[in-house]
């Protein structure tokens, strides 16, 4: 999140930059939005240059209502532009079905083998804290028991 209002411009370059910083190699950025940069510094455009310069590849994903035309309409032209310029593809999500598919279809474009290490214990490990509590709360209910007998006698 770059800010408080839509800064399409100012998030496709803070992305950017932090492709720069990291070893990443495949630098891929998706951006979901209605298109309609409220707040940016930067225009989405010149962002999106900045973007292709650095080897990103943005994937635009327009969501609302296509009926709105007031303060802030969608603007899908400039969703389709950032996605062009920087070889990604532009997608428009009706609902959220369709988001998700959106996203299974990003997710072919870009597989990636990841190694991972896990570990899996053979048998449970929980009954020993609990038979510890168990005797804990056994060995005090005894000793209560104890006092309130010392006490009546």
């Amino acid at each position: 999140m770059a800010g408080p209002q839509t800064a399409i411009g100012d998030s496709i370059g803070l992305a950017v930059k932090m492709f720069k910083d990291s070893n990443v190699t495949d630098r891929m950025l998706i951006v979901m939005s209605d298109g309609d940069d409220t707040g940016s510094k930067v225009p989405p455009l010149t962002a999106a240059k900045l973007a292709k310069q650095n080897h990103v590849t943005v994937y635009t994903i327009a969501m609302g209502d296509p009926k709105n035309a007031g303060e802030h309409p969608i603007d899908t032209k400039t969703l389709k532009e950032i996605a062009s310029m920087t070889g990604g593809k532009f997608y428009y999500a009706y609902n959220s079905e369709e988001l998700r598919q959106i996203y299974d279809e990003i997710d072919k474009l870009k597989p990636k083998e990841v190694k991972t290490i896990t570990y899996r214990p053979k048998f449970d490990l929980f009954y020993y804290p609990l038979l510890s509590a168990i005797v804990l709360l056994l060995g005090y209910g005894a000793v209560r028991v104890m006092q309130s007998r010392k006490e009546s006698v």
